[in-house]
Protein backbone atom coordinates (compact mmCIF):
# COMPACT_ATOMS: atom_id res chain seq x y z
CA UNK A 1 0.00 0.00 0.00
CA UNK A 2 1.22 3.37 -1.08
CA UNK A 3 1.95 6.11 1.70
CA UNK A 4 1.58 9.64 1.72
CA UNK A 5 4.50 11.32 2.66
CA UNK A 6 4.42 15.10 2.20
CA UNK A 7 4.93 17.80 4.98
CA UNK A 8 1.52 19.27 4.04
CA UNK A 9 -0.22 15.69 5.33
CA UNK A 10 2.27 15.90 8.78
CA UNK A 11 0.61 19.78 9.22
CA UNK A 12 -3.02 18.76 8.47
CA UNK A 13 -2.99 15.98 11.09
CA UNK A 14 -1.13 18.01 13.74
CA UNK A 15 -3.51 20.70 12.80
CA UNK A 16 -6.42 18.40 13.04
CA UNK A 17 -5.53 17.09 16.49
CA UNK A 18 -5.20 20.73 17.84
CA UNK A 19 -8.46 21.66 16.56
CA UNK A 20 -10.04 18.83 18.85
CA UNK A 21 -7.76 19.70 21.74
CA UNK A 22 -6.40 16.35 21.61
CA UNK A 23 -2.88 14.81 22.26
CA UNK A 24 -0.71 13.06 19.21
CA UNK A 25 -0.40 10.40 22.06
CA UNK A 26 -3.98 10.20 22.28
CA UNK A 27 -4.52 9.51 18.75
CA UNK A 28 -2.43 7.03 18.33
CA UNK A 29 -3.63 5.13 21.14
CA UNK A 30 -6.92 5.57 18.95
CA UNK A 31 -6.05 4.74 16.09
CA UNK A 32 -3.43 1.31 17.54
CA UNK A 33 -0.54 3.00 16.45
CA UNK A 34 2.46 3.83 18.81
CA UNK A 35 3.09 7.19 20.28
CA UNK A 36 6.31 7.45 18.76
CA UNK A 37 5.63 6.07 15.54
CA UNK A 38 2.84 8.47 15.00
CA UNK A 39 5.30 11.15 16.17
CA UNK A 40 7.56 10.95 13.65
CA UNK A 41 5.37 10.19 10.66
CA UNK A 42 3.89 13.98 11.36
CA UNK A 43 7.36 15.61 11.92
CA UNK A 44 8.39 13.72 8.54
CA UNK A 45 5.66 14.47 6.68
CA UNK A 46 3.52 11.91 6.80
CA UNK A 47 4.19 8.23 5.67
CA UNK A 48 0.62 7.52 6.30
CA UNK A 49 -1.85 5.01 4.52
CA UNK A 50 -4.75 5.83 3.40
CA UNK A 51 -6.23 3.40 6.14
CA UNK A 52 -4.33 5.01 8.74
CA UNK A 53 -5.55 8.39 7.41
CA UNK A 54 -9.28 7.79 7.15
CA UNK A 55 -8.35 6.35 10.78
CA UNK A 56 -6.79 9.77 12.06
CA UNK A 57 -9.81 11.54 10.25
CA UNK A 58 -12.70 9.35 12.20
CA UNK A 59 -11.46 9.70 15.59
CA UNK A 60 -10.78 13.55 14.95
CA UNK A 61 -14.05 14.11 13.41
CA UNK A 62 -12.69 15.13 9.66
CA UNK A 63 -12.45 13.96 6.68
CA UNK A 64 -9.99 12.09 5.17
CA UNK A 65 -9.14 14.65 2.02
CA UNK A 66 -8.56 17.44 4.76
CA UNK A 67 -6.04 15.49 5.74
CA UNK A 68 -4.35 15.65 2.18
CA UNK A 69 -1.77 17.87 0.21
CA UNK A 70 -3.76 20.69 -1.56
CA UNK A 71 -3.20 19.04 -5.14
CA UNK A 72 -5.67 16.31 -3.93
CA UNK A 73 -8.10 18.96 -3.33
CA UNK A 74 -7.81 20.51 -6.52
CA UNK A 75 -8.55 17.21 -7.84
CA UNK A 76 -11.58 16.70 -5.82
CA UNK A 77 -13.42 19.40 -6.76
CA UNK A 78 -12.80 18.78 -10.50
CA UNK A 79 -14.37 15.32 -9.85
CA UNK A 80 -17.59 16.92 -7.73
CA UNK A 81 -17.77 19.15 -11.16
CA UNK A 82 -17.84 16.94 -13.42
CA UNK A 83 -20.44 15.10 -12.07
Amino acid sequence: MTTSSNPDTGERVAAAIASEDRSEAWVADQIGMSPTVFRRRIRSGGGFTPDELARIARVLHARPIDLLPDEFHAASLAADEAA
